[in-house]
């Protein structure tokens, strides 16, 4: 087990790094030409914190399993238990309740949540799924119930409101701060999907992993922004997830 989190714990300390590398030269060039600061006062202590929060959910993800939890195919035990302690936090914190998006979404939200959902369905059955996933009763309610509480309670949520928080002109639907939370948020989805390192240290690197989930992340940072709440982004994640199930179904049903 120790093995185990030791792993987690360099997973997550790379992937912030990484992210750190790609964005803060960027941020800090683009604040200097527009002459504006970089961070708000107690923006380096709000980021710290989201980094902090990051890398301890990558280790509960990765916790043993135990009881009935350790006998199904899927993480429910740790997913479940990161969404608690993530709202638990959030419940703690009043001023990042808002900020991660419990807030009634804007009017007709449904509408993107359905045609991308739709989409995401559509597209797989005309050129495949893009992911194999074993067609069974747990994997379908996992994928349509699970996935999007605790990651996107995670990444559109709370790292999102802290990384809003701590960079300036944030009050703009689409100012500095909600875009380069989209983009911090999109990259380090894309990485905690794509690069992983076992317990041997063993460090595994998947490109269409990094690809697809960074895309999706894109598209789930702009539904969190569109409708200025994390519901709808939850719903879509689940959404996508469950159209990966369905298409895996449908199409080895045309196959048969």
């Amino acid at each position: 087990m120790a093995s185990t989190l030791a792993a987690a714990t360099a997973t997550g300390v790379l992937h912030v790094l990484l992210a750190a590398l790609i964005f803060a030269p960027a941020m800090w060039l683009t604040a200097r030409a527009r002459g504006q600061r970089t961070l708000d006062p107690g923006g380096v202590r709000l980021l710290g914190v989201a980094g902090l929060i990051y890398l301890v959910s990558i280790i509960v993800l990765h916790l043993p399993r135990i009881g009935v939890f350790a006998h199904l195919m899927w993480n429910w035990q740790n997913k479940l238990l990161l969404f608690a302690l993530l709202l638990l936090l959030v419940s703690l914190w009043p001023q990042l309740w808002d900020r991660a998006g419990f807030t009634r979404p804007a009017p007709h939200w449904w509408f993107p949540v359905l045609s991308i959902t739709l989409g995401a369905l559509g597209v797989q059955l005309v050129a495949g799924p893009v992911a194999h996933i074993p067609v069974t009763t747990e994997t379908f309610l996992f994928q349509a119930i699970v996935p999007g509480l605790d990651e996107e309670l995670l990444f559109r949520g709370v790292l999102f409101g802290l990384i809003v928080a701590a960079l300036p002109q944030r009050d703009n639907r689409w100012g500095p701060g909600p875009v380069w939370a989209v983009a911090i948020t999109t990259v380090l989805f894309g990485l905690a999907h794509g690069i992983q390192m076992d317990p041997s240290f063993t460090l595994t690197v998947e490109p269409r992993a990094i690809l697809y989930t960074a895309v999706t992340g894109a598209v789930l940072g702009w539904i969190r922004v569109h409708t200025g709440s994390l519901w709808p982004a939850i719903l879509v994640h689940n959404g996508i997830n469950t159209s990966l199930v369905v298409a895996a179904a449908l199409t080895s049903v045309s196959l048969a």
